[in-house]
């Protein structure tokens, strides 16, 4: 089918808006939600924990080497989670409306 879901977790609500509005900006994205999360990892060997935002961007596979590029130019982080997850069904009227919006993406 195609169709996917690319999760990023980013520092700040100002750095989830400034790529939210660049992936709407060239149709990459139809919807992107922004959620507060509490993230616990490890990083250069120490536990490490912080609040960030994760973004869940509904898109297309084919957007998906243009919105990794996008998000690693303007990402804060030295390595930005990057995930795309395929959708495995869709409602068709939605898929339709992602069509519409991503279509004319270049």
């Amino acid at each position: 089918m195609g169709y996917g879901i690319v999760l990023v977790a980013t520092d700040s609500k100002a750095s989830a808006e400034k790529l939210t509005n660049l992936l709407l900006e060239n149709r990459l994205a139809g919807c992107i939600q922004l959620l507060p999360i509490e993230s616990h990892y490890l990083w250069k060997g120490k536990k490490e924990n912080s609040s960030e935002i994760l973004m869940v961007i509904k898109t297309h596979r084919s957007k998906y080497a243009t919105i990794e590029k996008i998000v690693q130019d303007h990402h804060p982080y030295e390595i930005p989670e990057i995930l795309f997850i395929p959708i495995q069904e869709i409602f068709p009227p939605y898929r339709q409306w992602l069509d519409d919006l991503i279509q004319e993406a270049k």
